[in-house]
């Protein structure tokens, strides 16, 4: 994996994208370690609903970094038509994968113009 760009960072607030990053990986990395099977049914219904509600944060910078692509344009720097064939093609994503990003991207787009 290449390192992200330093200019993804908050050097105020000590925050970087780079530095999260490092730190999911790190969290993957000791939970392959410590292996991934529950010792009986409360277990596992307890590290599901922990993994899941952790993935669902994950796939939310997912769309966050979509439109952030989309709204600024930089798809177009990389040659690429849209914000979603860029994620398509960089992140090997199928295209409904892809697809459902770009949904995610725009709902949320719309509903903080509502909000706002």
């Amino acid at each position: 994996m290449e390192t992200p760009p330093a200019d993804l960072a908050d050097p105020g607030r000590g925050v970087s994208f780079a530095g999260g990053l490092a730190k999911i990986a790190e969290g993957l990395d000791e939970i392959f370690g410590a292996g991934v099977a529950p010792a009986n049914g409360d277990s596992a219904r307890i590290l599901i609903q922990a993994f899941e509600s952790q993935a669902r944060r994950v796939d939310a910078v997912a769309v966050k970094l979509l439109d952030a692509v989309d709204r600024t344009g930089t798809h177009r720097l990389d040659g690429h038509r849209s914000a979603k064939v860029m994620f398509r093609h960089l992140g090997r994503l199928s295209n409904g994968e892809a697809t459902r990003r770009q949904q995610g991207a725009r709902a949320a787009r719309c509903e903080a113009a509502r909000a706002g």
